[in-house]
């Protein structure tokens, strides 16, 4: 009775370690595809939007801004403004342009 009660052991146990085996399998090969597509899906880097083309103390409505790439939208049409500073004394009078949405927009 002994053999028979410690080959179904022995063989509890092997298949326990075969089932482990086989996860830890599975979370090494998870874990290297994600290792290979996160290298593969590289960011464009750093990169400078500077709002420029619109003179000092000056405001115009636009319906979108593009700029290294990237866009800059509201959905109702020309309720952003590229303003070039110093057109409002609430934002600050540096010298740079910046984009502004009103509330309500």
């Amino acid at each position: 009775m002994k053999t028979n009660q410690s080959r179904s052991a022995a063989r509890s146990i092997q298949a326990s370690l075969r089932r482990g085996h086989q996860r830890l399998r599975t979370l090494l090969a998870a874990a290297f595809l994600v290792s290979c597509l996160a290298e593969w899906c590289q960011g464009q880097g750093t990169f400078t939007v500077t709002f420029n083309g619109t003179p000092r103390g000056t405001e115009h409505g636009v319906g979108s801004y593009e700029e290294s790439g990237i866009i800059f939208q509201v959905l109702a049409p020309g309720q952003l403004f590229l303003e070039g500073g110093g057109y409002n004394s609430v934002y600050p009078d540096n010298g740079t342009g910046f984009l502004y949405m009103p509330d309500g927009s």
